[in-house]
């Protein structure tokens, strides 16, 4: 994690990567793990320029269990939709405009579609 006092200047943003079950972005095997070796890169890049603070991919939607406000459990995930979050970042930038440019760095390492979302302060 950053230090604190960098925390306080910048802001803290969300970039998600959605999948679709309809569509695979990969066209291969290959494409696959060049994809995740870029990413491992991108995620260094991160690190090493002050802006990473978590990362990480998700297991299929299918594996998802819901719990409810009463503490019940529902097996699949809450919502059934076309798409779903498959991994995700949590980032420092000093402003938008950086988190949307680090948000492009993301997507083109994944080859996939990124959506940015600024964590309520």
């Amino acid at each position: 994690l950053a230090p604190a006092p960098e925390w306080r200047s910048a802001m803290q943003y969300l970039l998600s990567v959605h999948g679709r079950r309809d569509i695979n972005p990969y066209d291969s095997d290959e494409d696959m793990h060049a994809a995740f070796e870029r990413v491992g890169v991108f995620n260094q890049s991160l690190q090493d320029r002050g802006h990473w603070v978590l990362a990480g991919g998700l297991v299929p939607p299918e594996s998802a269990k819901t719990v409810l406000p009463d503490g019940s459990m529902v097996d699949g995930p809450y919502l059934d939709a076309d798409t779903f979050p498959s991994g995700f970042w949590i980032i420092v930038a000093d402003d938008d405009d950086q988190a949307v440019n680090l948000a492009a760095e993301a997507a083109e390492a994944c080859a996939n579609i990124v959506e940015i979302r600024a964590l309520a302060e």
